[in-house]
């Protein structure tokens, strides 16, 4: 798991039979990601210009609090307060279980 990218990380839990729901979070947080790198493969200055226009920088922070939202939501199922309670099992990261989904 550690010699995976971020992005290889979550497309690896998408694609678990186990995430159940969580599976349209972490492929929503996904699209988000790919929307980001696409609307920022551009030049500086470019960007600030598209940063100067106030509806296209109103969606590009409403964008970017999407991601964020998504962001806490998958690590509370996978890791954040669920993970006390038995969130995952004893098994190998492989085979893991959750207790709740989103």
């Amino acid at each position: 798991m550690v010699t995976l990218t971020p992005t290889e990380r979550i497309e690896w839990l998408a694609g678990q039979s186990e995430v159940g729901t969580a599976r349209s979070k972490l492929e929503e947080l996904l699209a988000l990601y790919e929307d980001f790198l696409s609307r920022t493969d551009t030049s500086e200055g470019e960007l600030v210009e598209r940063f100067m226009d106030e509806a296209k920088r109103r969606e590009y922070f409403e964008s970017a609090s999407r991601f964020g939202d998504l962001v806490f939501e998958v690590l509370q199922v996978f890791g954040g307060a669920t993970a006390s309670i038995g969130c995952w099992s004893s098994e190998p990261a492989t085979t893991f279980k959750l207790s709740g989904e989103l």
